[in-house]
C-alpha cells in the first residue's frame, strides 16, 4: 500500500532547532600540541553580529579561504598547516587554532585573528597536550606554586594544570596530559578548558562595574535619608517642592545604573553557571597536596559574583526606597494643597458673607435714599400743580411716604431676584 506524504509546512525555527545539538561538534584531538584561542569582546551593540559576520567572510573572500559552516555562528577553514575554528557568540567572536609545534607562533598572521579585530580583547588562552598520563615536573615548576591547579580528569586517566597566569606571550597556559585517553575525549576535554577560560574572563567583567557603581549607590542612600530626615518635620510647600526634585533625581540616577547593571549582572550569572556546569563535567579528582580548578575558582568567583549580587539587591531596595519616598512626599504635597485649598474657600466663604452683609446694607440705604429724592420729585410735582381744595402738601407727602418707600423696595427687591437668576 502506498502512504501518502502529508503536506506539513515546517516551522520558521525548526531547523536551527534540529541543528542546536549538532552546533558544537566535538573536534578530535591527538596526544601532542598546542591549541590557542583568542577572544574579542563586543558586549551587546546593535548591529555587531552582523558587522562581526561581515568582517568573517570579507577576510575570507580577501585570502580565497572556504570555511566549512558548522552554523552561522561557527565554521572551520584551514590555512596551510593550521586547522582554525571561528565562532561568534552572543557578546564576543573567538578564533581557535591548532598548529604543529613547528610552527607554534602565537600570533600568526593570515589565520582570521584580524576578522575579531573590531572588538576589544578579552581572552588569550593556550591548551598545551602533553604525550603523557602525568603532567610533567619540569612543566608544573613553570607554574606559581600559590594558585596552581592540578588534578586529574577522566577518571585518573588524564591529568590538568595551570595557575590561570598568562605567559610572555599573553596567553593563560594550561597543562594536559591526556595520553590514556581517547582523540575524542581529548577534544572534548580541550573544549571545556577552553570554555572554562573565556566563560570565567565573562564572568568577570561585570565585578569592575560593581565597585565603581557602589560608591555612587552610597551617595545615593545617604542623600535619600536626608531628604527623609527633612521630610519628617517640613510644612514649607517650597521646601517640600525642592526636596520632591531631588528625590526626583536621586530616581533618575537609580534608574541609570540599574540600566548600566541589569543586562551585564545577568549575562555575568550565566557565565558563572557554565563555568560551574564544565568544571562539574571535568570530573576534578584531587591530587594530594594540590587544589583543583573548581575549588580555586569558586574561592575568587564567588566573592565575586557575591559582590555584584548584592550591588543588585542594595538597587532593587533602593528603587522601592525611592518609590516609597516619593509616593510619600507626594502624599504630603497633596494634604498641603487641599489644606491650602481648603483655606482659600473658607476665606472665599467669609467673603461672600461680608459682601452679602454690605450689599444688603447698601440695599436698605439705597432705598431709603430713592424714597428721599422720590419724594422729593412728588413734593414739586405737588406744589405745582397748585391743588387748592386738598389737603397741604406736607400732609399729603407724608401720606406717600409709606407707598413710595414700600414700592421703591419691591422695585429693588426684584432687580435683585432677577440679578440672583442670571
Amino acid at each position: 500500500m502506498q502512504s501518502t506524504k502529508m503536506q506539513f509546512v515546517d516551522h520558521p525555527f525548526r531547523a536551527q532547532a534540529l541543528g542546536e545539538i549538532h552546533a558544537r561538534p566535538v573536534q578530535p584531538l591527538g596526544p601532542k600540541g598546542r591549541l590557542r584561542r583568542v577572544a574579542t569582546y563586543f558586549g551587546r551593540e546593535p548591529g555587531r553580529h552582523d558587522q562581526m559576520r561581515e568582517e568573517f567572510a570579507s577576510w575570507c573572500h580577501k585570502n580565497q579561504i572556504k570555511p566549512t559552516f558548522m552554523t552561522d555562528r561557527q565554521a572551520r577553514y584551514q590555512v596551510g598547516e593550521i586547522a582554525a575554528t571561528w565562532q561568534l557568540h552572543s557578546e564576543h567572536a573567538s578564533i581557535t587554532w591548532m598548529a604543529p609545534s613547528t610552527l607554534d607562533e602565537p600570533w600568526p598572521e593570515n589565520i582570521g585573528l584580524e576578522a575579531i579585530t573590531a572588538a576589544k580583547l578579552l581572552v588569550t588562552t593556550r591548551v598545551d597536550l602533553i604525550d603523557a598520563e602525568t603532567v610533567h615536573e619540569e612543566a608544573l615548576k613553570g607554574f606559581r606554586r600559590a594558585s596552581l591547579s592540578y588534578a586529574k580528569v577522566e577518571e585518573g586517566l588524564a591529568e590538568i594544570a595551570t595557575d590561570f597566569l598568562p605567559d610572555n606571550d599573553g596567553f593563560t597556559r594550561l597543562e594536559f596530559a591526556g595520553a590514556g585517553i581517547t582523540d575524542v575525549r581529548r577534544g572534548v576535554i580541550a573544549r571545556y578548558l577552553l570554555e572554562i577560560e573565556t566563560f570565567r574572563s565573562l564572568a568577570l567583567l561585570a565585578l569592575p562595574v560593581a565597585q565603581d557603581i557602589a560608591p555612587n549607590v552610597d551617595n545615593v542612600e545617604r542623600g535619600l535619608e536626608n531628604i527623609l530626615k527633612r521630610l519628617n518635620n517640613e510644612t514649607d510647600p517650597q521646601i517640600i517642592e525642592e526636596l520632591l526634585n531631588e528625590l526626583n533625581k536621586l530616581a533618575l540616577e537609580t534608574t541609570h545604573f540599574h540600566g548600566e547593571t541589569n543586562a551585564l549582572f545577568a549575562a555575568s550569572y550565566s557565565y558563572d553557571q557554565l563555568v560551574r556546569h564544565r568544571l562539574g563535567l571535568l570530573e576534578e579528582k584531587r591530587i594530594t597536596g594540590h587544589t583543583n580548578m573548581a575549588r580555586y575558582l569558586s574561592n575568587r568567583m564567588d566573592p565575586a559574583m557575591a559582590t555584584c549580587a548584592a550591588l543588585q539587591n542594595r538597587l532593587n531596595a533602593l528603587t522601592d526606597r525611592l518609590t516609597r519616598a516619593t509616593e510619600l512626599l507626594n502624599t504630603k504635597v497633596a494634604i498641603e494643597i487641599h489644606k491650602q485649598n481648603q483655606d482659600a474657600l473658607k476665606a472665599i466663604s467669609d467673603t461672600s458673607v461680608s459682601q452679602y452683609k454690605l450689599q444688603t446694607t447698601v440695599e436698605g440705604l439705597s432705598t431709603i435714599a430713592i424714597t428721599y429724592y422720590a419724594l422729593g420729585v412728588l413734593g414739586y410735582i405737588l406744589a405745582g400743580m397748585q391743588l387748592g381744595a386738598f389737603p397741604s402738601k406736607s400732609l399729603m407727602l407724608a401720606v406717600a411716604a409709606p407707598f413710595v418707600l414700600a414700592l421703591t423696595w419691591l422695585a429693588m427687591r426684584h432687580i435683585r431676584q432677577l440679578h440672583d437668576k442670571h
